[in-house]
């Protein structure tokens, strides 16, 4: 009858073998003081972790964050360094991805993040759920992994503390000068730009290249990223996510001298007069090469050489970057011997599915 509540013996009474008439007390449950418990303990874990915790668990299934590093430091949640693609994309430019991890390891206040999103058919409708409206009207893996690019970002950037740094850099980028800080980087755009930049890129000539850009957690940013959205959903034959970057760099700049801008250089046919089309409308605009400051986007100068893909110049020994396929430019310590052949992904869910996918008679990547 009485099976909640517990004895409680009179000490006092022991040595006289007696027992005081109110040795019976009804304590609290130990399933209500358990359920106690664990409400305290999961409070403390949300306080502690914040949304962010959240809004990882929401998205395990499609964002899987495989690899992470937070340390101690004064620049902790202050630099975050983001880079997704598919499980064969991530397989392929493995040494890369170790690159990035061991830049990460010497500059303890950065935070990394590797991110997986799954390409099959299955679970493409969730995916775009998960990280935001993009086409997946054409199914080569290519254009999936690309077309999400400012999807995944913007997301991830909602997650980042406000005025922190998203630093986004493709799978197949290495930081060869392990010394160079993030930090170092933004203050000498800022200072060559004279302003505080929201928005960074490689400047070259006709070109911006997307694979490697440095966002500030701010309106600007974050609008900055819908703008890239919105052009991505239907300029996708423009080099893929990096013609609608331009597209939207074009429009900034037209806004900033009071005009408007009507999708001019991505009507054109060809990738090498959109390019050239982007170039002569900038410098017509009166933002010259080395020379292009709008607004709160800042694009570094060709004379700091950090990214310079598709810039026209090859990569040189003392770039910041390499951007590129060749792992014989990587050297051993970021993963494999440099005389190792690049390895070949041969899992499944990589290979395998896009081979099925082209038996199907699904597009290809359009190429001018």
């Amino acid at each position: 009858k009485n099976w909640r509540c517990f004895p409680r013996i009179n000490i006092s009474a022991i040595s006289v073998g007696t027992a005081s008439p109110n040795v019976m007390h009804c304590q609290p449950q130990l399933k209500r003081r358990l359920w106690i418990f664990l409400f305290a303990a999961s409070t403390l874990l949300v306080l502690y972790q914040g949304d962010s915790f959240w809004n990882w668990y929401s998205r395990s299934p499609e964002l899987k964050y495989i690899m992470s590093t937070l340390a101690n430091s004064q620049e902790k949640d202050r630099y975050h360094i983001f880079q997704y693609g598919d499980e064969a994309n991530t397989l392929t430019h493995l040494p890369w991805t170790r690159c990035i991890k061991k830049y990460t390891d010497i500059h303890k206040g950065y935070s990394y993040t590797l991110t997986e999103i799954d390409e099959n058919a299955n679970s493409a409708k969730t995916s775009a759920q998960l990280i935001g409206n993009f086409s997946f009207r054409d199914r080569h893996r290519h254009n999936f992994l690309a077309t999400a690019k400012p999807s995944a970002i913007l997301e991830v950037l909602k997650l980042l503390p406000e005025a922190s740094y998203l630093v986004y850099i493709d799978t197949d980028v290495c930081v060869m000068q392990q010394h160079r800080s993030l930090r170092g980087i933004v203050a000498d755009t800022e200072s060559a730009a004279s302003r505080t930049c929201h928005v960074i890129g490689q400047d070259s000539r006709v070109t911006l290249n997307s694979g490697f850009l440095i966002f500030q957690n701010s309106h600007f940013s974050r609008v900055f990223l819908e703008r890239w959205i919105a052009y991505n959903s239907y300029i996708t034959y423009w080099t893929v996510d990096q013609g609608p970057l331009q597209n939207t760099v074009l429009e900034y700049a037209h806004r900033s001298r009071g005009l408007e801008y009507h999708d001019v250089c991505a009507k054109l046919q060809g990738n090498r007069l959109r390019n050239e089309c982007y170039g002569e409308t900038m410098d017509r605009l009166n933002y010259t090469t080395n020379n292009r400051f709008i607004d709160q986007i800042c694009l570094i100068p060709t004379t700091h050489r950090i990214n310079m893909h598709d810039s026209g110049f090859s990569y040189e020994e003392g770039d910041v970057l390499y951007h590129g396929h060749d792992v014989r430019v990587l050297s051993e310590e970021f993963g494999l011997p440099a005389e190792t052949k690049r390895p070949k992904p041969t899992n499944s869910q990589g290979i395998e599915k896009r081979k099925e996918y082209r038996r199907k008679g699904a597009p290809r990547l359009r190429r001018e």
